[in-house]
């Protein structure tokens, strides 16, 4: 497949560590392209954390501070397409 972005991508090649986390996390998997918005969404739908990563060899490796919301679930978004792991913040 010659698709570009998340379209494709299992849970096996997203990494989310720690996790559950008390704030700090990082992401990391495989994206094609120069630069993407990452966005962190709650459960209530409320965009808490957008930024522009660049990943570098095919590889995004973004750490978050998440110690300022709420405890609960996050979805991740890449490229407008919701990751298949959540966050936990504890």
């Amino acid at each position: 497949s010659s698709q570009v972005g998340v379209d494709d991508f299992g849970a096996a090649e997203v990494k989310i560590y720690p996790n559950p986390t008390s704030g700090i996390v990082t992401i990391e998997m495989p994206f094609e392209g120069n630069m993407t918005m990452m966005e962190v969404i709650s459960m209530t739908g409320q965009m808490v954390l957008k930024r522009e990563v660049f990943p570098n060899g095919g590889i995004i490796t973004e750490t978050l501070d998440l110690s300022d919301q709420a405890k609960g679930m996050y979805m991740v978004r890449i490229d407008g397409k919701s990751l298949p792991s959540t966050i936990m913040v504890k």
